[in-house]
């Protein structure tokens, strides 16, 4: 079995070594890491696939849920409020490992935490774009018949 080594300062695999996909019995291409390190969360789970994917598809089958939540704080400018929506979804994000998301929550929280909370309202497209690029990897990476929705 081939190792698998990062080019520094890139997310894409060396050209000599395989390309594991993100789901077993899934199609074949290079994780973006930036966005979702399946490998590491993983590892943290035993190698349990089966968990990685539950809780990949609770992150994605909850974001509009706690999304709105987010955005209905910040219009209500309520600091408190947004504060404690934002760490619910930056939990659940880090949890996952996916980053990039979490740390634009990380900053929408900072606005309820500095008692700004309709200035975080900038980022919720932010966010929303974070989370469409880890949806797009996670259907790119499962079989076509088994895509989330």
């Amino acid at each position: 079995m081939a190792t698998r080594s990062y080019l520094s300062g890139t997310d894409s695999y060396a050209e000599n070594e395989a390309m594991p996909s993100m789901f077993p019995g899934s199609r074949a291409a290079a994780p973006d890491l930036s966005i979702f390190d399946y490998d590491a969360l993983s590892e943290r789970l035993n190698g349990r696939c089966d968990l990685v994917e539950q809780l990949v598809r609770m992150v994605l089958s909850e974001y509009q849920d706690q999304r709105e939540r987010i955005a209905m704080r910040v219009e209500l400018a309520d600091a408190p409020g947004l504060i404690e929506a934002a760490h619910r979804l930056k939990g659940q994000l880090l949890t996952v490992g996916v980053d990039a998301a979490a740390d634009v929550v990380r900053q929408i929280e900072e606005y309820g935490r500095s008692g700004r909370p309709k200035s975080a309202g900038p980022l919720l497209s932010e966010l929303d774009a974070a989370m469409q690029r880890f949806e797009a990897l996670v259907n790119e990476q499962l079989n076509p018949t088994d895509r989330l929705g």
